[in-house]
């Protein structure tokens, strides 16, 4: 079996641009925020995501024309229909989004590639990396609930070798 294959993306997220957030000029130049950075109206701010072009009817895809996340609803000879009103765009080019990579891999850069060996799914400071926990709280709270009290973040392998 083939292991996955991820990349590293900014995106836009919602908030306020603040001393050390990256963020995206209207042209589409990432810049990272330095104290006194004057801001302008089309400027966004942006975070690194982990995401992978395997994508399956369900998920939901970065549409490259809105930038909005639409769910596919089917795959057709590398046709994807999606959203609300089945509209049809070509598989190429085409991504989701994972999950936010985590703020302590300070080296990783827009474009880097990783294997599915090379990641790691966290949640919340509380239940890190304890399988066994993260399903008494998600059989406790639901994932929904578990997922809005302990975000995910998802650590790659760093040049040392170790996660952050």
């Amino acid at each position: 079996m083939e292991e996955k294959i991820y990349f590293t993306k900014y995106l836009p997220v919602e908030g306020e641009i603040k001393e050390n957030d990256h963020y995206i000029s209207d042209r589409g130049d990432i810049f990272q925020d330095k104290k006194g950075t004057r801001h302008y109206t089309g400027d966004k701010k942006v975070k690194m995501f982990l995401c992978s072009r395997d994508i399956q009817v369900g998920d939901k895809i970065i549409h490259p024309m809105t930038g909005e996340e639409v769910e596919v609803l089917s795959i057709i000879n590398g046709w994807i229909k999606y959203g609300d009103h089945p509209n049809e765009i070509a598989n190429t080019g085409l991504f989701k989004k994972i999950g936010e990579i985590s703020p302590e891999a300070t080296w990783v850069k827009e474009g880097m590639r990783f294997s599915e060996s090379e990641v790691e799914e966290w949640w919340g400071q509380a239940i890190t990396h304890y399988p066994m926990i993260r399903k008494l709280h998600a059989d406790t709270w639901g994932y929904e609930k578990l997922a809005e009290n302990c975000p995910v973040v998802y650590k790659v392998k760093g040049p040392c070798g170790h996660f952050h």
